[in-house]
């Protein structure tokens, strides 16, 4: 596996994230992710953590100086208050999208987002590729609202830090 494979793998599995608690993979609620041509790639849970929620970002910055042998990657948690919680859960379960649209660009770099979305029996991940096609702009917008909830409350990205 090389660099970027191993770390695809750990931003795919955040719950096991090395450091942090383990979180139960039943517990996530959702994962969203942004992968950029140029920048730091992250992934985000958010998860059931007993009466409340908890958030998690783990973060690949795949400029680094050095060349490693393994990714360097960072991860945080932080709690996210369940009134913040519940209203990012209803207004993604509100958006009505077409899953199955043409759709016709062609780029060689943008941005790669995705978002899983797991209840009881129902498992639903999209991916799309820089710019969304105009039906799905709900969720272009909740996306960015979620990201936004979600870096309020977490910890200043270590990545960040380090430019």
């Amino acid at each position: 596996m090389n660099l970027e494979q191993k770390a695809i793998e750990i931003l795919t599995h955040p719950e096991n994230y090395p450091g942090l608690h383990k979180v139960d993979r039943g517990s996530i609620k959702l994962q969203i992710w942004q992968y950029p041509a140029f920048g730091v790639y992250s992934s985000w849970i958010l998860y059931k953590a007993n009466r409340s929620f908890g958030i998690r970002r783990v973060e690949w910055n795949r400029f680094t100086k050095a060349f490693p042998l393994e990714p360097i990657t960072y991860g945080s948690d932080a709690i996210l208050p369940t009134i913040d919680a519940n209203s990012i859960l209803s207004k993604l379960t509100a958006i009505k999208l077409s899953p199955f649209i043409p759709v016709s660009t062609i780029g060689l770099d943008g941005v790669i987002y995705g978002i899983q979305f797991e209840s009881r029996h129902i498992l639903v991940q999209l991916r799309w590729w820089w710019n969304l096609p105009e039906e799905w702009s709900s969720l272009r917008e909740w996306f960015q609202e979620a990201v936004d909830m979600f870096e309020y409350y977490l910890p200043a990205s270590t990545s960040s830090l380090l430019n």
